[in-house]
């Protein structure tokens, strides 16, 4: 998946990401930014490099301190810009746990967004539903197209219906998902952005059904 992913962003190098479920990740109080992230004062005059200024405190109530799948997410955050939503807005201001498994909580189900996205965020939660050892996260999204403004949310609806659907990675298939996907992707880009312009609800499931195709 990591592969896979370095390929989508160098492709697309202009597009904000959104990724969301379970990492397995223990991330406690690792920063996922750069801090002072800017070359300038070192240098001392301005330098060729796309300085990342996100600083925003997170909070965690993880009793671990992190694990290997914890480093491994800050890193990807830090080379992308990238962030965790857990921890740091709305009603999860104190990065509440989002399993319950093996007699322990934890934090590992996480909504991870670029810096730019952060200002279209209109909420985020972490659900209560008893169905599950997992709690749904919730994030929705404002966005203004001229004189349109669009909304989405991904995590749980408006009914509190939760997404169950799960999918196992599996590594022998990875080239063949690789190619089915970026296919896919090549092809319907055109009608996403549309979709982007009047629901981008419509835009997200697309996006899931080339997911679900490729797999």
């Amino acid at each position: 998946m990591v592969l896979l992913f370095w390929k989508i962003t160098n492709k697309y190098n202009e597009c904000n990401i959104f990724l969301a479920g379970d990492f397995n990740a223990r991330t406690k109080n690792l920063l996922d930014y750069i801090y002072d992230d800017n070359l300038d004062y070192v240098y001392q005059s301005l330098t060729d490099y796309n300085s990342d200024n996100f600083d925003m405190p997170r909070n965690n109530k993880d009793d671990e301190r992190y694990n290997l799948f914890g480093v491994s997410l800050v890193k990807l955050c830090c080379t992308h810009s990238l962030h965790i939503l857990n921890g740091r807005m709305f009603d999860d201001n104190s990065g509440n746990y989002t399993c319950i498994a093996n007699g322990g909580h934890s934090v590992i189900d996480y909504h991870i967004a670029s810096s730019d996205l952060f200002k279209n965020i209109s909420y985020f939660n972490i659900e209560d539903n008893d169905i599950s050892d997992h709690f749904p996260v919730y994030t929705q999204f404002r966005f203004v197209c001229g004189n349109k403004e669009l909304s989405g949310a991904y995590g749980t609806d408006h009914n509190d219906s939760v997404q169950q659907e799960k999918f196992k990675w599996n590594n022998a298939f990875s080239e063949t998902f690789d190619r089915l996907f970026t296919d896919e992707l090549e092809v319907s880009l055109h009608m996403i952005m549309d979709y982007i312009h009047y629901d981008i609800n419509l835009a997200i499931d697309k996006i899931l059904d080339i997911y679900k195709k490729s797999w």
